[in-house]
């Protein structure tokens, strides 16, 4: 599996899932003068779109992701 370009191994079941969850939200992510942030009620209406219940744990885990994304995307986006 790939992440931002890059080959991650990905460890556990639940590590996979989370993961393509966060790709399911990422596709459809917001932009202004770059990505916004996943909103709270953006993966609530993909959770229920997809039928998908979502624990707390998991919404930390998508949002920890995101928060990495946006991170990484920024400082390649000032090396620019």
């Amino acid at each position: 599996m790939k992440w931002l370009g890059e080959p991650v191994d990905l460890v556990t079941f639940e590590g996979v899932i989370i993961s393509e969850w966060f790709n399911e939200l990422h596709a459809g992510r917001q932009y202004g003068w770059g990505p916004q942030p996943l909103a709270w009620s953006e993966i609530d209406a993909w959770a229920r779109l997809t039928r998908r219940r979502l624990t707390y744990w998991v919404i930390a885990r998508i949002r920890e992701i995101d928060n990495i994304f946006l991170r990484l995307r920024s400082e390649a986006d000032k090396e620019k």
